[in-house]
């Protein structure tokens, strides 16, 4: 199924193993004709930055204006694959790959991702984590009690 969203009107969409998601980007743009690239991604947004999970790309051709800004309306399609787990409040970003820094913008909470379980490796390692954790605390104790062999009590 396809799902439309435009960049400047953002509502929460719920999207499934399948869907392709098209976001639609609107700017005024002032300058020589070029092709550039619309890149898109589907995310989450952390204390390093954008952690980008599916990405869509496309190719636009900005027209040649050099006296005024001139309306640009472009599209960029994600397919939303089994690379990502369902959950709720993923974020986008969008931005011109070549003027990364002047152009890209983040939305954060707007995609929900439905119907797609867990990786079975992901339920593997949940289940062991706390196992692992109690044996690194395990052996953490014996080494600290069996450095008090030689004492003697009294």
């Amino acid at each position: 199924m396809l799902h439309v969203i435009a960049l400047e009107d953002l509502q929460v969409v719920q999207l499934a193993i399948g869907d392709t998601l098209r976001l639609v980007v609107n700017f005024g743009y002032k300058g020589p004709q070029q092709r550039l690239t619309l890149y898109a991604a589907i995310g989450s947004l952390g204390f390093f930055g954008f952690d980008e999970i599916l990405v869509g790309q496309a190719s636009i051709d900005l027209p040649e204006s050099l006296d005024e800004f001139t309306p640009c309306e472009y599209s960029v399609d994600i397919r939303v694959t089994n690379d990502i787990s369902s959950g709720i409040g993923y974020d986008l970003m969008a931005k011109i790959k070549e003027h990364q820094s002047e152009t890209e913008v983040r939305v954060e909470n707007v995609i929900d991702i439905t119907g797609n379980p867990p990786s079975p490796w992901t339920q593997m390692l949940g289940s062991m984590l706390p196992l692992m954790m109690m044996l690194a605390m395990v052996s953490l104790v014996s080494k600290a009690g069996g450095s008090e062999e030689g004492a003697e009590t009294v």
